[in-house]
Order: structure tokens, then C-alpha cells, then sequence
């Protein structure tokens, strides 16, 4: 049984999961802006592929409260800009 494997980021517009032919399901692995947030096997019962709305409703189930905590932990965090100091010349 072989599943084909698919790193997706949740950062950027999702795409339907296409399977090759010998294909029994699919290993996924969620990102969000490149960091691992969850990951998933499924039989796909020889399905050809896997829909976006199907994979919209299978992240928002399964790891719709770890995305959400991404994202407000980054909104809380400060941020450390070096070009947010202002320039400063000194005149002698």
C-alpha cells in the first residue's frame, strides 16, 4: 500500500491532492508559514484525488485551534525590526 506524500502550507491557497494510480491514500503534512502544525494519513479508497474542500474541512477539524494559536501568539509576540529604530546622525 503506498501513499503519496504531501507537504502543504496553509500560508497559501490550497490545491487538490492529485494520486498516481497504485496510490491507497494520502500522508499529509500541515504547515503554517513553514512551521509543522500537524500531520495526517488517510486511505483515499481509490479516489483519484483529494478535493480542496475536503482538505479545507480535514485542517480546520484537525488542527483549526493550533493554527489559530500560531496566529495570535505571532500577533502578541514582538516583533524586532532593526529598521524600526529611528537613524540617528551626530554632528562634532
Amino acid at each position: 500500500m503506498r501513499y503519496s506524500r504531501f507537504d502543504i502550507d496553509v500560508a497559501h491557497p490550497l490545491q487538490e491532492l492529485l494520486l498516481g494510480p497504485g496510490d491507497a491514500g494520502v500522508a499529509v503534512l500541515v504547515r503554517r508559514k513553514g512551521v509543522p502544525i500537524g500531520y495526517w494519513m488517510e486511505a483515499t479508497r481509490g479516489a483519484p484525488s483529494v478535493s480542496v474542500d475536503t482538505l479545507e474541512q480535514r485542517i480546520a477539524s484537525e488542527f483549526g485551534a493550533r493554527i489559530v494559536a500560531e496566529a495570535v501568539r505571532e500577533e502578541l509576540t514582538p516583533r524586532s525590526d532593526p529598521l524600526a529604530f529611528p537613524s540617528l546622525t551626530m554632528a562634532i
